[in-house]
């Protein structure tokens, strides 16, 4: 994926530099990137490396990343037991206000565990409350999805332990809250919880007018499943005909280039030849102007020659009539 490209871009380039930030950042991100081999999100490989890594550089923030990340690894492969030691194991550090929400996603996910797994209510009690506790006390954690979470985390737990007054104030709670996003999920779960409260007590008219409403919004959430993977398929059907289009283009321009290469090197070997032509022509031209020169000054020795002789003849009878 382009996510772990870039993460393992960024690590090899931080490690050049030894930038230990990026460094934890960059093993952060490739330890929740997708385990192929096992169909589940998180690498071990890489949660041991982050481990060693924040251990070296003795980083607060990033130790507690790492057994958070750790305890969420285990609990996608349903082993509970090992997931509680690592969270266990988060709630041991000293945290600031910027990493307090892991603290509380930490004790959200035991309270998870106990009630759901491991069927121990009592200490799921215990953490659902202590995280409802923190939210109320902190200003930066009161929003919509920490009540929600925790008002239907508390009403399923109160359902379980058979307490179906506390189930259902709890569930009324996270049903009054203003849900603006994923409403028909939400919607869906607050109405199984409130079909299953009502069907227990043997209200049975008030089970079926909510068991109505949980398949409502259930019919709803998978025609916007079924939409958002139309859409999916649409999208990624369109982005392989872009594709196609621009390797179609990318083709087209590359027999262009070639074609324009050839035209020019084509060109520059006719030119070369014409070139080497001429320059053959004019030497031959050369050599044909040198032959006649040559030939005009034997012809012109030639010449001087027979007149030196006849001017050496004159002289001869000149002198042999004198003497006479």
């Amino acid at each position: 994926s382009l996510s772990y490209f870039f993460h393992t871009k960024a690590l090899d380039e931080a490690y050049k530099i030894k930038d230990t930030l990026t460094i934890l950042s960059s093993l952060s991100g490739l330890a929740q990137s997708y385990d192929y081999e096992t169909d589940k999100p998180y690498r071990l490989d890489y949660l041991k490396k982050l481990e060693l890594a924040a251990n070296d550089y003795n980083n607060n923030q990033f130790k507690i990343i790492s057994s958070l990340l750790k305890g969420n690894f285990y609990l996608l492969r349903n082993q509970p037991r090992e997931a509680i030691r690592f969270y266990k194991g988060v709630e041991q550090y000293n945290f600031t206000s910027r990493d307090s929400s892991m603290l509380l996603r930490t004790i959200g996910n035991l309270g998870v565990i106990y009630s759901e797994d491991l069927k121990m209510y009592d200490s799921a009690l215990y953490y659902y409350s202590q995280k409802l506790d923190i939210i109320k006390k902190n200003e930066k954690f009161q929003n919509t999805n920490n009540f929600y979470n925790s008002f239907l985390n508390l009403g399923s737990l109160y359902l379980n332990m058979g307490n179906y007054e506390k189930a259902a104030y709890y569930t009324k709670l996270a049903d009054s809250l203003p849900i603006n996003e994923s409403v028909a999920f939400r919607k869906s779960m607050i109405n199984q919880n409130l079909s299953a409260i009502y069907e227990a007590q043997g209200e049975y008219k008030m089970a079926y007018s909510h068991f109505k409403e949980f398949k409502r919004y259930s019919d709803t959430l998978n025609r916007i499943e079924s939409l958002k993977g139309i859409a999916r398929y649409e999208n990624q059907d369109l982005r392989i005909k872009n594709l196609e289009t621009e390797a179609a283009k990318r083709k087209t321009q590359n027999i262009s280039i070639g074609l324009a290469c050839i035209l020019v090197l084509g060109s520059v070997i006719a030119f070369l030849i014409f070139k080497n032509t001429k320059r053959k022509q004019k030497l031959a031209e050369q050599e044909k102007e040198i032959e006649s020169q040559k030939l005009a000054t034997v012809l012109k020795e030639q010449e001087l020659t027979a007149i030196n002789a006849m001017i050496e003849g004159q002289e001869k009878e000149r002198q042999r009539i004198a003497n006479d």
